[in-house]
């Protein structure tokens, strides 16, 4: 469900889409934006001042991709949405709580008491999944949420994340504990 299709809420919001990320195709940087005609003028205006330009033969590629998309994405949402139930499971067996989630390309766990970059040092260095810290997405570290938590990008082929959560398996995160 879209804020912009619930009544009267068209008129108040910015819709933007990011074909990096619709059709997997990573530093491709082109996205586009729907809103009321008054605040995309707007969002021009500023565009103009605040970006230079995706390269041309990117954009042209992105408008066929469109065009031609019959709204399946290769499977892709249904590839993410497995992973998202793989790592979810294999997260919680090795004592991490995943943070529900409905979509998207990465999958965030809860460390609980554990220190987050200890998490992050030991999956690396023991069994080979790299994950990040959430804090290095934070804006305010004083916050009661900043070093809680990691990220895992799903947004890999099913069997790259089979193997990471097999790895994940068995793991005793308790030696990470702060």
């Amino acid at each position: 469900h879209r804020i912009s299709q619930q009544p009267g809420m068209f008129e108040r919001c910015i819709t933007i889409g990011s074909a990096s990320k619709l059709f997997s195709l990573t530093g491709w940087r082109l996205g586009w934006a729907t809103a009321p005609e008054a605040i995309i003028e707007k969002m021009n205006h500023l565009h103009s001042y605040a970006t230079y330009c995706a390269a041309t033969p990117l954009q042209y590629g992105v408008a066929v991709a469109l065009e031609e998309e019959d709204g399946s994405f290769e499977g892709i949402p249904e590839m993410i949405s497995e992973n998202y139930r793989v790592m979810s499971r294999a997260c919680s067996a090795a004592g991490l709580d995943p943070f529900p989630a409905d979509g998207g390309h990465f999958l965030c766990a809860g460390t609980g008491d554990l220190d987050e970059f200890e998490v992050v040092e030991k999956l690396v260095r023991e069994v080979g999944v790299m994950v990040l810290p959430l804090s290095s997405f934070a804006c305010d570290l004083e916050s009661s949420a900043a070093g809680k938590g990691i990220r895992i990008a799903i947004c890999k082929k099913r069997e790259t994340m089979a193997e990471a959560a097999e790895r994940l398996n068995g793991i005793d995160l308790t030696s990470a504990a702060a």
